[in-house]
């Protein structure tokens, strides 16, 4: 089974703020692929990011320089009750065991689970 992906538009600020960020990052304006990034701050408003490009040289810009995200349609189950979100209407779900799909009751779509993460007790 392939995993389903599109694209997603969003500034570096907020790719920069996301909790868990897609691996296959491009600045969207030279194409060149993100392997990472910094916030600098250089005074209480001055902030700015340094992108890490995949064939160099790095490059600074502001938090609204816009960047493609290219994104895996998929989950990761949590084991306490094994808890998910659909990414399509954002249902918040609990099975009892690990699988390797996922369906959503409310819209319909099934998933390929991509990873289980178990919380630290």
């Amino acid at each position: 089974m392939k995993n389903p992906t599109h694209e997603v538009t969003m500034t570096i600020a907020e790719w920069y703020n996301l909790e868990i960020r897609p691996s296959k990052v491009f600045h969207a304006e030279s194409g060149k692929r993100i392997v990472g990034c910094a916030k600098r701050e250089s005074g209480k408003d001055d902030v700015y990011y340094e992108m890490f490009f995949e064939s160099g040289p790095n490059q600074f810009a502001s938090g609204e320089a816009s960047i493609t995200c290219q994104v895996t349609d998929g989950v990761i189950l949590v084991a306490s009750g094994y808890e998910w979100t659909c990414p399509n209407c954002r249902r918040y779900s609990r099975q009892s065991e690990t699988t390797t799909t996922v369906h959503c009751e409310r819209c319909g779509m099934t998933y390929p689970v991509m990873d289980i993460f178990h919380v630290p007790s």
